[in-house]
């Protein structure tokens, strides 16, 4: 049995269905414990997972990917890119803060790592992927996640804190 949940995950499911019945509340504390364990427990599969989703959608061929000349002007492309690479940075980091591995260098690393693979995967869309084209103004977008993340978490000072 390939595919079934784990006993872990299993576990969880049972764990978070407990605090939906007992409590009602979405937003109280035992469901913000369950999703910190769950974070803490599964950061790097979560930051390795968000990277491919991100791989795949950028090979994904033009012609399946939505098109909508309204957003066009509310430059949604951009903001997508942004949030696309300040979930990616994030989860990276949470990876660092969970781990105990940050330092100075380490957040560098991954902040360069990720814009790099922003840089890399225009690139790849301008040569490689079909029916697809790279942008200098999606780079810089999400470049500009990535930074976003590191300013997001050095200013809640995320880095300092020991879990």
């Amino acid at each position: 049995m390939s595919g079934a949940p784990s006993r872990t995950h299993m576990g969880y499911l049972r764990a978070f269905l407990n605090c939906a019945r007992s409590d009602g509340d979405f937003f109280n504390g035992s469901y913000y414990l369950l999703m910190k364990n769950f974070i803490h427990k599964h950061a790097l599969f979560l930051a390795l997972a968000w990277t491919a989703v991100i791989f795949a959608l950028c090979c994904t061929p033009g012609r399946y990917v939505p098109t909508a000349h309204w957003l066009d002007l509310l430059s949604f492309d951009k903001l997508v890119h942004a949030s696309i690479f300040f979930v990616l940075s994030s989860l990276w980091f949470l990876y660092l803060i969970t781990t105990g591995k940050v330092s100075a260098s380490r957040i560098a690393v991954v902040i360069v790592t990720c814009i790099a693979y922003g840089g890399m995967l225009e690139v790849l869309q301008a040569n490689v992927f079909s029916q697809r084209s790279g942008d200098w103004a999606d780079f810089i977008a999400n470049s500009f996640g990535c930074l976003m993340a590191l300013w997001f978490f050095s200013r809640k000072k995320w880095f300092d804190r020991d879990y």
